[in-house]
């Protein structure tokens, strides 16, 4: 009774390891507050205030009341609500018309809907599949003792301004 029956075919234990293992759905809803390191497999859904390190293997949905102030790697990013920090983006990164983001960022694909809010840096580096797309390109960057930089800094120091860059469709005028 209960997943004991040797004759169901299936077991508490081998769903738990199926949903582990093709990633599942993440979900920390309004009211939510996490401090801390936060990892999640699969599609992830924040509603509520993240402080410290994310780290999602999947997409990533930051809704319009969550506030996050950290560290984020993620693959995909919809953002409605707030994020802080620095974000490593493997695909695409889209702010939404709610969004206010604050965060320098470095990823393929940048979206930027009307209405959003954005300020920070924004380092874009093409996908090149199959290596280590820095050293592919030629275009891996390194301080002066040679250790290698996630993005490059900024030629002067008194330039606070931000840089940012995005792909601008070709638009034509009929």
């Amino acid at each position: 009774m209960f997943g004991n029956d040797k004759n169901n075919g299936s077991s508490p234990k081998r769903s738990n390891a199926a949903s582990a293992k093709d990633g599942g759905v993440t979900i920390l809803t309004s009211g939510c507050h996490f401090a801390g390191k936060l990892y999640c497999k699969g599609a992830t859904r924040i509603g509520g205030t993240i402080e410290g390190e994310v780290i999602a293997e999947g997409l990533l949905i930051v809704e319009e009341d969550a506030v996050i102030n950290a560290s984020v790697r993620a693959e995909e990013i919809v953002v409605h609500g707030r994020m802080e920090g620095n974000l490593h983006v493997q695909r695409k990164i889209e702010m939404c018309a709610t969004a206010d983001v604050q965060a320098d960022i470095v990823t393929p694909n940048l979206l930027v809907q009307e209405g959003a809010i954005y300020n920070g840096r924004t380092t874009m580096k093409r996908v090149v599949a199959g290596a280590d797309q820095g050293k592919r390109e030629g275009k891996e960057h390194r301080d002066a003792k040679g250790r290698k930089l996630d993005s490059p800094k900024v030629d002067s120091e008194n330039d606070r301004s931000p840089l940012v860059a995005a792909r601008i469709p070709d638009i034509s005028l009929a």
